[in-house]
């Protein structure tokens, strides 16, 4: 078993890969605004967490709450939250995931973190089940190789490959809650991949199509 997990390990459902915020899912867009919205976002004083909620503050969130363990690393964070972002129907849950759900050699290094995201992430496909989008929107996805203080902790250094710029996660976590990304309510996917290829063409006519893609389960039965 190793002791640094293997994050260099990228499916393609996209021709387009991505490592950094792109315009169709930028912040800034106003179809994306997040204004009148309260964002709740869990171990949000560090890493992606907090790369999320500064995204949804650059999308105009009435209010950003961050949570963790940590007082210090949240008054910390508190206080760079609210210098970078000023203050500026449906409800969204938006599930920081992990390929570790489906890629078991990644999973290796600790076989209770594979665990864990597969129950939440299965836990809130079959939510999706029973809510509609316009009632409760559920999206899951794997946030990518970013540089956090976890990866350091892992043994991981800043040169150890070419890591994704935190601002991908964060972007994808704002375009996950709204409207637009509503054909993926109760499924998986990489922030990596390209999200206007994935609502059209051949990607597009197979979520329409194929209840079991990008879903946890048993396929090939």
């Amino acid at each position: 078993m190793s002791d640094v997990p293997d994050v260099s390990y990228r499916p393609v459902a996209t021709s387009k890969i991505h490592r950094t915020v792109y315009p169709s899912i930028s912040p800034s867009r106003p179809e994306l605004s997040q204004a009148g919205r309260t964002v709740l976002v869990t171990e949000g004083s560090a890493g992606i967490g907090f790369a999320i909620a500064i995204a949804f503050g650059h999308a105009g969130a009435d209010r950003v709450i961050i949570v963790g363990r940590d007082q210090s690393k949240l008054d910390e964070s508190t206080k760079k939250l609210t210098q970078e972002c000023h203050e500026s129907g449906t409800k969204y849950i938006v599930n920081v995931s992990a390929c570790a759900i489906h890629d078991f050699p990644t999973a290796d290094f600790s076989p209770s973190y594979a665990l864990t995201k597969n129950s939440g992430t299965l836990l809130l496909q079959q939510l999706a089940r029973e809510w509609q989008s316009s009632d409760v929107q559920i999206v899951s996805f794997h946030p990518g190789a970013v540089y956090t203080p976890a990866a350091k902790g892992f043994g991981l250094k800043e040169d150890s490959l070419s890591w994704d710029d935190n601002s991908l996660p964060g972007s994808v976590a704002v375009w996950a809650a709204s409207e637009e990304a509503a054909f993926l309510h109760g499924r998986f996917i990489w922030s990596a991949w390209d999200v206007d290829e994935l609502r059209s063409g051949e990607l597009k006519e197979r979520l329409e199509n194929d209840d079991k893609f990008l879903r946890i389960g048993v396929h090939g039965l």
